[in-house]
């Protein structure tokens, strides 16, 4: 089951199944879909989507991850590029939430009380650029990012 964000026109699994589901239009009818947990598209568990410049970037926090997907044609979606794995050096433990600004992506782990930034200038090759972790004082990552706008 995909729950919509018709604001984005995308479907995100929230039930487990690994998946991320495009529509298209004011009346949404899925026109395309990627699965797979796990090894080559890490979306086990998918969370949270976001949108920017021609590509979807979902994190999943069953496979510890970002994928990133080009949905320019909506008919046929690609992965391009992901980042996984738990602690160090990509603390991705329970992504659950992305924002995208510009050249970065900022996930939210809740299993690694992290927030991760990511390089994603080139989307086929991500890079983590740096984190603010710890739960308590001073940092307080205790969290996910559910939402997030940038002007």
């Amino acid at each position: 089951m995909c729950w919509a964000r018709f604001r984005l026109n995308i479907l995100v699994s929230l039930f487990l199944t690994p998946a991320f589901c495009a529509v298209a239009g004011s009346q949404p009818v899925v026109v395309g879909h990627i699965t797979g947990q796990g090894y080559p598209n890490f979306l086990g568990g998918a969370h949270t989507v976001a949108v920017a410049n021609g590509y979807a970037y979902v994190t999943a926090y069953l496979d510890n991850s970002l994928t990133i997907i080009n949905i320019s044609n909506h008919t046929s979606q690609t992965v391009v590029g992901n980042v996984i794995g738990k602690g160090y050096p990509n603390y991705l433990g329970g992504a659950c939430g992305v924002a995208v600004d510009g050249d970065y992506a900022y996930v939210g782990a809740f299993g690694d009380d992290c927030l991760t930034i990511i390089d994603i200038s080139t989307p086929s090759s991500p890079t983590v650029v740096g984190y603010v972790g710890g739960m308590g004082n001073p940092n307080y990552p205790r969290f996910c990012v559910w939402r997030a706008e940038f002007d």
